[in-house]
């Protein structure tokens, strides 16, 4: 039994080791094919178009925005229009409920009470003097100092009257339109409409902002607003062309022209950035909601078709600039070479480089 035991551990031991060897001939077969693949893969400039661009981040708004603003505090009484609905000029967008203070109200109403005492005074006064002057009792022009009188307070009269419809109703029949209507000051399209029938608003005055009853925008008037940073800002132009990508529309592009540059920087995270815009021509089969986040790329330079290699093959040394490439006798060598434009990934070749040539890092 013990001599079997010996025989059965040196046959499991022989076997382990054959599987052994087998396996680290499978990984060393493996390594040498990769390793001939990488030796048989060869690094060749190549023809490929070459732009240098400076990208911009910001937004898609219109260039034309107003908030609607109420003039008369109160209560809304009606909304007549909707996000997303196009509006005309001067159209009636909501309709307020007026709530008048009381102190202000108390105080016009008594001023039209002592409105009406005047000028009944007055007219009974005017109607004295009138029979006096058909006798000839006074002058005419006594007669004319109390019709002035009269004249005055009638005209008193009528002011403290519309001062109460103005404050009761918000409009006067002398006043013409109703600021209880709240009206579009341009024509577009309703981009949110946050008041709603029954909300209390405040009007817009010196000291507040007023509620907003509706944002409008001109939508066919679109413009791209972001900012560059300081380094790439000195070489942008206005009039030059743009390539806008919002980021909702994926690879989508619509073409845009510069049109504003500023000329005051302002801090980013430790960052100098510069506000730019740029007009966008939105196609027709797409539309393009205020708001996007988009991304605008503009072109500084560009060749086409040119002898180009990936920059981490290229050495910029003080003498000059080279690249390594394998001689006809495989040797590793520098070579010295002309550049022009890089995009940071590609750079051009102008001279110093065939398209056959092997290149290798140095």
């Amino acid at each position: 039994m013990p001599k079997l035991s010996v025989k059965n551990a040196c046959f499991g031991m022989l076997s382990l080791l054959l599987i052994l060897m087998l396996v680290v001939g499978v990984f060393s077969k493996k390594s040498s094919s990769a390793t001939n693949a990488t030796r048989a893969e060869k690094i060749t400039p190549v023809i490929a178009d070459i732009e240098v661009t400076v990208v911009a981040t910001g937004k898609i708004v219109p260039r034309n925005e107003v908030e609607i603003k109420a003039l008369v505090p109160g209560v809304i009484d009606q909304v007549f229009i909707s996000a997303g609905e196009k509006i005309k000029k001067n159209s009636v967008i909501a309709r307020i409920s007026l709530t008048p203070d009381a102190v202000v109200l108390a105080a016009a109403q008594s001023d039209l009470e002592k409105a009406k005492i005047s000028f009944a005074v007055s007219k009974r006064e005017l109607d004295r003097y009138k029979e006096l002057l058909g006798k000839n009792f006074i002058s005419d022009s006594m007669y004319l100092l109390h019709k002035r009188d009269y004249e005055l307070a009638k005209e008193s009269l009528d002011s403290s009257v519309d001062k109460l419809d103005l404050i009761k109703n918000g409009f006067s029949k002398n006043s013409g339109s109703s600021p209880s209507l709240v009206r579009a000051t341009i024509s577009g399209m309703a981009l949110d409409v946050p008041v709603k029938a029954g909300d209390y608003i405040t009007q817009t005055n010196t000291f507040s902002n007023g509620t907003t009853i509706a944002t409008i925008a001109d939508i066919d008037d679109l413009i791209f607003e972001g900012s560059a940073d300081e380094s790439d800002v000195a070489k942008l132009r206005t009039g030059m062309p743009v390539s806008v990508n919002p980021g909702a529309l994926g690879t989508r592009v619509f073409p845009g022209i510069l049109e504003y540059i500023s000329p005051k920087g302002f801090l980013d995270q430790g960052i100098i950035k510069f506000k730019i815009k740029a007009r966008v021509k939105a196609g027709n089969d797409v539309f393009l909601r205020s708001g996007y986040s988009a991304s605008a790329t503009v072109i500084l330079d560009s060749h086409r078709q040119v002898l180009a290699v990936d920059e981490g093959y290229v050495l910029f040394e003080k003498d000059g600039t080279y690249i390594g490439v394998i001689d006809g006798e495989k040797k590793k060598i520098k070579k010295r070479i002309q550049t022009g434009i890089s995009n940071g990934v590609r750079i051009e070749v102008i001279s110093g480089l065939k398209i056959s040539d092997e290149l290798v890092h140095y």
